[in-house]
């Protein structure tokens, strides 16, 4: 592997940064606190002295000099994040101290990471520190009186630092929900790595702390990801499974671990895993599908010897791992596997005649032939996501093997009418409680055939904010739980990467929300966080769904989006870049109705607040502290996307507004940035890392304040 072999996509110029005087000290601004000074220093090509005196001279803590190397084991896709409209990719392994072989991986393999960063490597010149112009130190000198203007107390150290919520493993304070309708509570943790924690990070990796905490909050199941060529060696191409010994023997002591707390451990397989392209020169008449974006190549599943792969290498993980709870088996996602799990199977001269029903139960069968042949005890849940957008749904249920169980999102189908615009629930979600109707008919169908039902839900967030560790929407999660009781559903999955917070909502699961709100603030006060929550699920109904706004509006990153004077060109990417792509934020809602949406969302949310603060001025306030951290991050996001969306409405015109949208947009940002201080949660989801940092807050706010002296000068 190579620098010249790691994926670019069109290599389109990187987006600028006006807002500051020089492109090097953007670099430092982002990176100050995340990555060592010596290895900042290095990679402009000058001394710590000089990044020490640069960062000062911008109005930078001077804690971030000694910055944790958490940020590089916990944090490292928020540093590829900040960096990818910077670096090149050389000057980007020398950040992050990896080698191309590494970052290939972590782009391909850490939740489809290349996807989430758009498919494309911006082309970045060099980076290299160099002496300040007159009208570049003026700029900056600018720039540091309004660092000291917004963030006078930007040097005293924050209530709870980054990552500072790890560990900490708060026990069901209700009763046990053993008594549950649902007999499997899946889940996944709140703080676990994602892309290969059994080689990387194992200790990280649901400590016993956690999986006692999770035992109480009545979760009898969690899950990892796994890929088989890592857990048995590919026969053509055995170097890509180095670490297999250490993965396996790491898997084993934590199926022991968890057992022992009563916890069963699934394994999440989206198999066959393509491949880099290259290796196919070994064995060309494997290649399946193409997809040039990323270099890789499909598996063909009409191959016998890749169906032979399949079965041996997860019989012999599960002979190898006695206790092994089973499997999450998922055949379309955003990883390219089989050659119809992307629908381009008609592109490969084998598959193009087979039903893609049929490409895809045949690769469930081969995982239950050997997932059975290791463990007959062991459960395999077919996650069938996505499989309600294709008129051969119903039929792939009816070729499912016996032996496996049907998992389903549960709002999938579900019709919506926001703002007059009708729409229909086609991905998780909190904002309209399910169960849909695709749901129902699958479950339906599956049973027929006498297999187990599963529904998978949010519990506590989705992707309509997945910055925060639960959304206090819990009348909305009770109606869906109360409807799934009546559905006869063997298990629940509680949550995907995003929404496994040991708190929140979860106590849903054994306690209707009148009880719940009198373990939280007490008989006094419960009445009053109740009508929080009533406000906050009624100002969230409104929440203008659509699978384009989850996935690509700033809904994540919140005010932490950078605004700009004219329009980028960029792309909107899953989760990761929202840049000021309006069009593909709305989906088919208008843009007014869009806009108008999220801004009775954001009123009405405030109505929330106003309890819990009422509860605060009432009491010490310390009950619900919690609650009203959670509450005010998220109406930080839900107001920019207001604001985001006026501001690229009216760029280019009324002077006037724009100034009231900037002056706004920056008392947003220096909320969320005072609240990220004290609450270590917020901005954090396990597999994307932190979406934002205080740094990138104070950046918006120095973009802001830059956008309005352009606009005032005009």
């Amino acid at each position: 592997m190579t620098i010249s072999t790691l994926p670019c996509g069109q290599s389109k110029p990187a987006l600028p940064t006006p807002h500051f005087p020089t492109r090097w000290q953007a670099f430092i601004w982002r990176n100050w606190g995340l990555v060592p000074l010596e290895r900042l220093a290095y990679v402009l090509r000058t001394s710590q002295q000089t990044v020490w005196d640069s960062a000062l001279e911008m109005g930078l803590a001077e804690a971030g000099r000694n910055s944790a190397d958490v940020w590089l084991e916990r944090g490292f896709i928020t540093v590829i994040r900040a960096n990818w409209h910077l670096l090149p990719y050389a000057q980007l392994l020398e950040l992050l101290d990896w080698d191309e072989q590494k970052l290939a991986t972590c782009l391909k393999e850490d939740d489809f990471l290349w996807q989430k960063l758009g498919c494309e490597k911006p082309a970045c010149e060099p980076l290299f520190w160099h002496s300040l112009s007159e009208e570049e130190r003026a700029e900056t000198h600018r720039l540091r009186d309004v660092v000291d203007r917004h963030f006078p107390d930007r040097d005293l150290p924050a209530l709870q630092a980054p990552f500072g919520f790890l560990g900490t493993h708060a026990h069901s304070p209700v009763r046990s929900g053993e008594g549950s309708a649902f007999d499997l509570k899946l889940a996944y943790s709140s703080s676990a790595p994602y892309g290969d924690p059994l080689l990387d990070s194992p200790e990280l990796l649901y400590p016993d702390e956690e999986l006692a905490a999770m035992k109480s909050w009545g979760i009898n199941a969690v899950w990892l990801q796994a890929i088989l060529y890592q857990l048995h060696p590919w026969p053509y191409a055995s170097e890509i499974s180095g670490g297999r010994e250490i993965r396996m023997e790491n898997l084993k002591n934590l199926v022991q671990r968890a057992r022992r707390h009563g916890i069963a451990v699934y394994l999440y397989l989206n198999e066959p895993r393509c491949l880099s392209t290259p290796l196919f020169e070994e064995f060309p008449h494997l290649r399946g599908v193409g997809f040039p974006h990323d270099n890789s190549t499909t598996l063909c599943t009409s191959m016998p010897e890749v169906r032979d792969y399949v079965e041996k290498a997860t019989a012999q993980v599960f002979r190898e791992i006695p206790g092994l709870g089973g499997c999450l088996v998922i055949t379309m996602s955003e990883n390219p596997t089989h050659c119809w799990s992307h629908n381009r199977g008609k592109e490969c001269p084998r598959c193009a005649n087979r039903p893609p029903e049929e490409v895809m139960t045949e690769v469930v069968r081969c995982i239950e032939r050997g997932v059975h042949a290791g463990s007959a005890s062991a459960r395999i849940l077919v996650y069938a996501w996505v499989w309600q957008l294709y008129e051969w749904g119903l039929r792939a249920v009816d070729l499912l093997p016996k032996g496996v169980e049907l998992l389903c999102v549960s709002e999938v189908g579900q019709p919506i009418k926001v703002g007059k615009v009708d729409e229909t629930v086609c991905e998780y979600s909190i904002s309209h409680a399910g169960p849909g109707k695709w749901a129902q008919a699958m479950w339906k169908q599956a049973k027929k055939r006498g297999l187990p039902v599963h529904a998978k839900i949010q519990i506590n967030t989705t992707w309509e904010c997945g910055a925060v560790p639960y959304i206090p929407a819990v009348f909305l999660i009770a109606e869906h739980l109360t409807r799934l009781k009546k559905e006869a559903l063997d298990g629940i999955m509680l949550g995907w990467t995003l929404g496994g917070y040991l708190g929140g909502n979860l106590a849903l699961l054994s306690a209707p929300p009148d009880e719940m709100a009198r373990t939280i603030a007490g008989e006094k006060y419960a009445p009053l966080l109740g009508e929080a929550w009533r406000h906050f699920s009624t100002a969230f109904r409104e929440f203008p769904f659509t699978i384009y706004a989850l996935y690509n509006a700033p809904l994540q990153t919140g005010p932490a989006n950078l605004l700009y004077a004219q329009p980028t060109g960029w792309s909107a990417s899953m989760v990761c870049f929202p840049y000021d792509d309006l069009e593909k934020w709305r989906g088919n809602y208008p843009v007014n109705v869009f806009e108008k949406q999220f801004q009775i969302l954001a009123d009405r949310w405030h109505e929330g607040i106003k309890c819990l603060e009422e509860i605060v001025r009432s009491s010490n306030g310390t009950a619900i502290a919690d609650q009203l951290s959670v509450a005010k991050a998220l109406a930080c996001h839900f107001q920019s996307v207001v604001l985001q969306v006026k501001f690229i409405r009216l760029r280019g015109s009324c002077t006037t507004k724009i100034q009231d949208v900037l002056e706004e947009e920056i008392r947003t940002a220096k909320s969320l940035y005072e609240l990220m201080r004290k609450d270590s949660r917020i901005g954090y989801e396990p597999s994307n890392h932190y979406f934002y940092t205080v740094n990138d807050l104070m950046e918006k706010v120095i973009n802001c304040e830059f956008l309005n002296r352009k606009n005032t000068a005009q």
